[in-house]
């Protein structure tokens, strides 16, 4: 399965397993970190951050998910429509021409990626959407935004894209979701946004939202978590094991049960993952894991 190039370079600068990135998102410390190093642009660019993104996946899961697309009946847009004119691609997504930009907002995000970008282009505006498994409150919700040059350079001159937010929809990082755009009419250049669809069952969640957060865990021990979470027809689909300055997922029969549970995130459609407060030293097969992650880290060359 294909990676994005930086994810070897992102595992030796964080000394984190991908997976064992997950579970950081209940701690309040890295969760803005987390909310900004997660879009996987598909051209050399700026890549930032949007509200209920799946803050962990950084390996091969999320790059197999960027790859899928929801599909849905959808028709073609007409002639481009007069200012205030609203124009709807089969309820995928609504575009309106202001005075001095467009408004574009998310409404079925189960339409086919194709059509999405047939609707930017209809109005001359190089605009792709890629569509990422999300949990039930990040549906629908922008959960990335990535840009290239000449689209950086329309935002530091004051015609870049502008997120439109939901104060109602929060962010495991404490802001809103963003469930539109508004792009200058003057706006040039290649901009991609990602956008959460329903996963499928089984399917890795890669946007999260707090709202799907599994509640009154934390402080439990695996087993009672285990159980809480059985009589709610929820089961546990990763565990992740953290000591100070290092975190990683390990099997559950590595687990002893009477550790404490420091948090959990949705996981997949019916799944969580535990993040898991270890007791005791670091046994020496993780600290072996460790210096390995350490050793392969590259080298930062400093210029002057």
């Amino acid at each position: 399965m294909r990676t994005h190039p930086t994810d070897g370079a992102v595992r030796g600068l964080a000394r984190v397993h991908d997976d064992a990135l997950r579970g950081l998102a209940r701690r309040p410390a890295t969760r803005a970190l987390f909310d900004d190093i997660t879009t996987l642009p598909s051209h050399p660019s700026r890549a930032r951050g949007r509200a209920g993104r799946r803050p962990m996946i950084l390996g091969a899961v999320a790059a197999a998910a960027i790859a899928a697309a929801g599909v849905a009946g959808v028709i073609a847009l007409t002639d481009h429509p007069d200012k205030g004119e609203s124009v709807r691609l089969a309820a995928a997504v609504q575009i309106i021409r202001g005075t001095t930009y467009y408004e574009a907002r998310i409404v079925d995000p189960r339409a086919d990626r194709k059509r999405f970008k047939a609707a930017f282009a209809k109005y001359g505006l190089n605009i792709e959407v890629t569509l990422v498994p999300a949990s039930p409150h990040a549906v629908g919700s922008i959960a990335g935004e990535d840009e290239d040059e000449r689209a950086q350079r329309s935002e530091e001159e004051g015609a870049g894209i502008k997120m439109i937010d939901d104060p109602t929809c929060p962010t495991a990082s404490g802001g809103n979701c963003s469930i539109g755009l508004r792009i200058p009419l003057t706006f040039k250049g290649h901009a991609g946004i990602t956008i959460g669809r329903e996963a499928e069952p089984g399917e890795p969640y890669v946007s999260t939202s707090p709202k799907d957060d599994p509640r009154g865990l934390e402080g439990l021990t695996v087993a009672q978590a285990e159980a809480a979470l059985a009589r709610k027809g929820l089961r546990v689909a990763m565990y992740n094991v953290y000591w100070p300055g290092w975190g990683t997922s390990r099997p559950r029969s590595w687990i002893p049960s009477r550790w404490k549970v420091s948090g959990a995130d949705p996981y997949s459609p019916g799944t969580v993952l535990l993040a898991i407060d270890a007791q005791g030293p670091m046994p020496p097969d993780v600290v072996a894991e460790m210096r390995h992650d350490a050793t392969a880290s590259p080298t930062v060359t400093p210029t002057s």
